[in-house]
């Protein structure tokens, strides 16, 4: 938000929490820095122009007022141009300018945006000032008590835990491919929302951590190094609980930029790295690790994971010398074997399957000799997840398929114990119920209808168990971003807490027409009720960490999506594109689609089920859009001449399963387009219709075509009719990060920032966003009326450079120091997927996902909307005219 606040100091405060201390962040200098014209060199002074007007400019006298509103606030920036006779912008004449209060008078050149002398007079001055306000509101579905605090789940986490475990009253994560962020966590169970720190804090981005167990004394790691081919390694890393490595005598050296980065570059503990079980990816991948606590035992699964092949083996090895159980006994053939456990009586319970549905469990006897497999408890349907309690050996399964429930099991008579959770989870079918609640689990993907086709991804979305040396249960709800924590209270499992963060979040939707009903989660899946009338503070939704309920994750859909009747079982692992809640039946359906844009109607009904329409929805593709009324939005791009062509399927009814039809296209206005002079073309990407009728089109990639010194332009609009944009906005300029003037990037900033975007519009305003991958740009939005003028541009930017500490591992500015206590910067982001802005009563509201700064929706508020005030006046050249 450099540059936005210009008359007024800026401040965002996170909510109850910091309120309460009266002690509101400050953003950063370059954040909301002034951007003040100086009018001592004018050619207007003292109420007159001190130079004459030549018979090719057009001088123009106007007032900025000191405050404007009610109640009244500093007028905060200014934006003109100019149109000719035909209503066609010519000249961008400033953004973003502020003035000081009084008369002022500037000239117009008579030179269009080329360098042209204007023709087609009389031109019209329009002149605007406002002071409207950007505030970041913080992130939901993140239950962190400070989102910006550096030792969050938001400040560290990034990734949702693969797994995890614990020793005495610490948990252990192992984050998977946590890009960019740290390999490992750890955090009090008691109080796991406080103090979340990186085990290895000189690790960043290096080895994936995928699996964990340990003796109580190391814990042990199976780990991978992503590269290109048959670079990528597999092996497993023994760390102790403050992060300092044990070497495996016997193991293999790995080189140090698997534990390394810039972060600190002269760290001395991971000079030499030895590894157990050290393997290329042609032969198979570590999917598991168990470590006997009794014994010396170590064991690693090579079994399935990705694009990787069973191998089908448990190799065996010693646990403190990595050195391999020799003979036929040191090699264990089993079908695909994933998660393992050894009991307190050394024996190895491994899960065996994909995770997605008939999963089996095994038990192996006299482990290292004759390794005798038997299959002794009967009844799972998919087990997926398992761990041993240190205290009374037990043995903990998480069974999804028909049960989703967690067992517990006596490990010497393999007799039931004790059960959590709701018989089936969320149901099946008609009978299924989104609504969460803490006994509620989705443990696997695709194990309630073993006929449906799924996506390799979900292999990734990992399930975990953590039985802690207090008997507690801490269980991975990978499905919904939680880590719910239970107690054993008189011989029934009580939930008592819980962490929630979404990772990743780049699929999101907001129900068109009801702004109440929001969507995060693993394909946007998760409901989000948000309660407009409650401030959004850190540690909602939750009392006891400082939240006031301003949301609730209410219902988790994925469940009663894939299970319901008749929904396709070609689909692949589903998301929601759209939410939309029809005008003309109050029915709110979800539009899901696949990564292979096939898409599916559904009814979110109110007891939580969902009705599916029984084929694939027709004149519904990857490339349309969809308007608050039901139409499909399509904009064509191409021949015979440069142009597009605003095109829709409309919405004419329901069938009698209330699904919406859709008729066949109708193109709409067509535009020409020229490309090569810089107007926008490399996309295709268009808002709805303004509430003035004008369609903005937004082109989210640099234009490589314009010649010398030619202006391109990312944002164009059109009138009802028009055949040409009406104007052009979002200039093309030579900057390599944002200087918060609505400016686009023409710097090649190819593995620094994601050209791409989105655009929405609301009412008379615009607001497209620059993706920002890498985090070069932070998340930019840039806000425009629909008459084109720049009303001005908010998310935190940041220049691509190593900062001066030496402890940003990839030289952003902004990326928390955790070792130095740094706060995260409120309102940064990177590489948002997409964004969402609706009204709520007088304020526009926007929501958008984040790829790991802040794990969660990012909320903005902008208001100040009332205070959009437009000067006018119309006159030819050589004259000078007062605007009014």
């Amino acid at each position: 938000m450099k540059r936005l606040i210009q008359t007024i100091f800026l401040t965002v405060i996170l909510g109850s929490a910091l309120r309460a201390q009266n002690t509101p962040i400050q953003l950063p200098a370059d954040w909301a820095k002034p951007h003040y014209f100086s009018t001592a060199n004018s050619a207007f002074q003292n109420g007159a122009f001190i130079v004459p007007i030549r018979s090719n400019q057009m001088g123009f006298i106007f007032t900025i007022p000191a405050t404007v509103g009610t109640p009244p606030v500093p007028v905060r920036s200014t934006s003109a141009e100019v149109k000719n006779a035909a209503g066609v912008v010519i000249r961008k004449l400033w953004q973003n300018r502020a003035y000081s209060p009084g008369e002022h008078g500037e000239v117009w050149d008579g030179l269009d945006d080329y360098g042209v002398p204007a023709v087609g007079g009389p031109f019209t001055l329009l002149l605007q000032y406002n002071s409207v306000q950007y505030r970041w509101d913080g992130v939901l579905a993140d239950t962190s008590p400070d989102p910006t605090a550096p030792d969050s789940w938001s400040g560290v986490g990034g990734l949702f835990p693969y797994d995890l475990v614990s020793i005495g009253g610490e948990g252990f994560t192992a984050e998977g491919y946590n890009e960019g962020g740290y390999n490992s966590i750890t955090f009090p169970l008691a109080t796991p929302s406080l103090r979340v720190i990186p085990l290895i804090p000189q690790s960043i981005g290096g080895a994936m951590f995928l699996r964990a167990s340990t003796d109580g004394n190391l814990i042990y790691y199976s780990s991978m190094i992503y590269l290109p081919g048959s670079t990528v390694k597999s092996w497993v890393t023994a760390v102790d609980k403050k992060g300092n490595i044990h070497n495996f005598s016997a193991g293999t050296v790995l080189p140090r930029a698997y534990f390394m980065n810039a972060v600190d570059p002269k760290n001395v503990r991971y000079v030499t790295v030895q590894g157990a079980d050290a393997i290329n990816n042609t032969e198979g991948i570590i999917t598991g690790v168990a470590v006997q606590r009794h014994g010396s035992l170590l064991a690693t699964a090579h079994g399935k994971r990705n694009l990787v092949a069973s191998a089908d083996v448990i190799k065996l090895f010693d646990k403190d010398t990595g050195t391999p159980v020799g003979g036929v006994a040191g090699s264990i053939s089993i079908t695909n074997p994933q998660r393992m456990a050894f009991d307190l009586a050394g024996n190895l319970w491994v899960l065996s399957g994909d995770g997605r549905s008939g999963d089996t469990l095994s038990k192996i006897a006299d482990v290292g000799s004759t390794n005798i497999i038997t299959t002794p408890i009967r009844g799972l349907s998919n087990p997926v997840a398992l761990a041993v309690s240190p205290l009374t050996g037990d043995l903990f399964i998480a069974d999804g398929g028909k049960n989703q429930q967690v067992f517990e099991y006596n490990a010497k008579t393999n007799e039931l114990v004790r059960k959590l959770g709701k018989p089936g989870g969320y149901g099946i079918g008609d009978s299924c119920d989104s609504t969460m609640s803490p006994d509620k689990f989705y443990f696997d993907y695709g194990g309630m209808d073993v006929t449906r086709q799924v996506d390799e991804a979900a292999g990734q979305l990992d399930t975990f168990i953590n039985v802690d040396d207090k008997n507690n249960l801490e269980i991975g709800d990978n499905s919904t971003g939680q880590i719910k924590f239970f107690h054993l209270s008189s011989g029934v499992w009580t939930y008592t807490n819980r962490v929630m963060y979404q990772s990743w979040q780049r699929t999101i939707a907001a129900a068109m027409n009801d702004p109440t009903r929001l969507f995060a989660g693993q394909g946007a899946m998760m409901e989000i009720t948000r309660d407009w009338s409650k401030e959004l503070v850190p540690g909602d939704p939750d009392p006891a960490l400082g939240g006031n309920g301003a949301w609730t994750a209410s219902h988790y859909w994925l469940p009663c999506v894939i299970s319901s009747v008749g929904f396709p079982t070609a689909s692949l692992i589903p998301h929601i594109r759209d939410v939309w809640k029809s005008p003309a039946n109050g029915r709110t359906y979800a539009l899901v689609g696949d990564i292979m844009n096939k898409f599916v109607w559904t009814i979110l009904n109110s007891n939580g089920s969902v009705t599916a329409a029984k084929s694939l929805a027709t004149n519904i593709y990857g490339w349309t859009t969809m308007s608050s009324n039901g139409d499909q939005m399509y904009v064509q791009r191409g021949g015979p001449k440069t142009q597009y062509t605003f095109a829709h399927y409309p919405l004419t009814g329901y069938d009698s399963e209330n699904m919406p039809v859709y008729g066949p296209l109708v193109n709409g206005q067509t535009i020409a387009v020229d490309h090569v002079h810089g107007e926008p073309w490399n996309s295709a990407l268009a808002s709805d219709p303004t509430s003035g009728g004008i369609t903005v089109v937004f082109d989210q990639n640099v234009n490589h075509d314009v010649s010398g010194k030619t202006p391109a332009y990312h944002l164009g609009g059109v009138l009802p009719g028009g055949t040409s944009f009406a104007w052009t906005a979002m200039p093309q300029k030579d900057i390599a990060w944002a200087d918060g003037d609505g400016n686009f990037p023409a710097a090649d900033l190819a593995y620094m920032a994601a050209e791409g975007g989105d655009i929405h519009s609301v009412g008379k305003e615009v607001f497209a966003m620059y993706a920002g991958n890498y985090s070069a740009w932070g998340c930019q939005f840039f806000h425009y009326h629909e008459n084109g003028l720049f009303i001005g541009q908010f998310g935190y930017m940041t220049k691509f450079s190593a900062t001066p500490n030496g402890q940003d591992a990839w030289g952003i500015n902004g990326v928390p120091n955790v070792a130095t206590g740094e706060k995260k910067v409120p309102g940064f982001c990177g590489d948002v997927g997409a964004f969402k802005a609706f009204k709520v009563g007088s304020h526009i509201k926007i929501i958008h996902g984040d790829e790991s700064y802040f794990p969660g929706l990012h909320e903005w508020d902008i208001s100040g909307l009332e205070t959009l005030t437009e000067l006018t006046a119309t006159g030819a050249l050589g004259r000078t005219v007062t605007l009014q």
